[in-house]
Protein backbone atom coordinates (compact mmCIF):
# COMPACT_ATOMS: atom_id res chain seq x y z
CA UNK A 1 0.00 0.00 0.00
CA UNK A 2 0.83 3.48 -1.03
CA UNK A 3 1.94 5.85 1.95
CA UNK A 4 -0.93 8.13 1.11
CA UNK A 5 -4.14 7.62 -0.11
CA UNK A 6 -6.69 10.06 -1.37
CA UNK A 7 -9.99 9.86 -1.54
CA UNK A 8 -13.16 11.66 -4.04
CA UNK A 9 -10.30 13.13 -6.19
CA UNK A 10 -7.89 13.97 -3.74
CA UNK A 11 -10.42 16.66 -1.54
CA UNK A 12 -11.21 14.25 0.90
CA UNK A 13 -9.55 11.90 3.64
CA UNK A 14 -6.61 11.33 3.60
CA UNK A 15 -4.14 8.11 5.24
CA UNK A 16 -2.17 9.19 7.85
CA UNK A 17 1.17 6.31 7.93
CA UNK A 18 2.58 8.09 11.17
CA UNK A 19 -0.64 6.92 12.91
CA UNK A 20 0.13 3.90 14.64
CA UNK A 21 -1.37 1.90 17.46
CA UNK A 22 -4.85 2.74 16.42
CA UNK A 23 -7.38 0.67 18.39
CA UNK A 24 -10.84 2.15 17.75
CA UNK A 25 -11.82 4.19 15.04
CA UNK A 26 -15.49 6.10 16.12
CA UNK A 27 -17.60 6.94 12.19
CA UNK A 28 -20.19 9.20 13.10
CA UNK A 29 -22.30 9.90 9.98
CA UNK A 30 -21.36 7.24 8.27
CA UNK A 31 -23.72 7.20 5.92
CA UNK A 32 -23.14 4.16 3.14
CA UNK A 33 -19.90 3.09 4.93
CA UNK A 34 -17.11 4.04 2.57
CA UNK A 35 -14.80 5.49 5.32
CA UNK A 36 -15.43 2.67 7.16
CA UNK A 37 -14.71 0.29 4.62
CA UNK A 38 -11.45 2.20 3.90
CA UNK A 39 -10.72 2.45 7.20
CA UNK A 40 -11.08 -0.96 7.74
CA UNK A 41 -8.43 -1.42 4.76
CA UNK A 42 -6.00 1.17 5.87
CA UNK A 43 -6.46 -0.48 10.10
CA UNK A 44 -7.21 -4.11 9.61
CA UNK A 45 -7.06 -4.73 13.45
CA UNK A 46 -9.13 -1.80 14.57
CA UNK A 47 -12.35 -1.69 15.78
CA UNK A 48 -14.13 0.48 13.57
CA UNK A 49 -17.75 2.16 15.37
CA UNK A 50 -20.14 3.50 12.88
CA UNK A 51 -23.00 5.60 13.67
CA UNK A 52 -25.84 6.53 11.06
CA UNK A 53 -29.43 8.09 12.15
CA UNK A 54 -30.91 7.57 8.64
CA UNK A 55 -32.56 4.16 8.46
CA UNK A 56 -31.79 3.62 4.47
CA UNK A 57 -27.84 4.78 4.34
CA UNK A 58 -27.72 2.74 7.59
CA UNK A 59 -29.14 -0.39 5.46
CA UNK A 60 -26.75 0.51 2.81
CA UNK A 61 -23.51 0.59 5.60
CA UNK A 62 -24.77 -2.87 7.02
CA UNK A 63 -24.28 -4.04 3.08
CA UNK A 64 -21.04 -2.69 2.45
CA UNK A 65 -19.43 -3.60 5.67
CA UNK A 66 -20.81 -6.94 6.05
CA UNK A 67 -17.47 -8.58 4.52
CA UNK A 68 -15.51 -6.36 7.12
Amino acid sequence: MRHCRFMLDNKGLIFVPFVKNIDVIVDLGANVGAAAVLFSEWYPSARILSYEPCSIQFEALKKNAKER
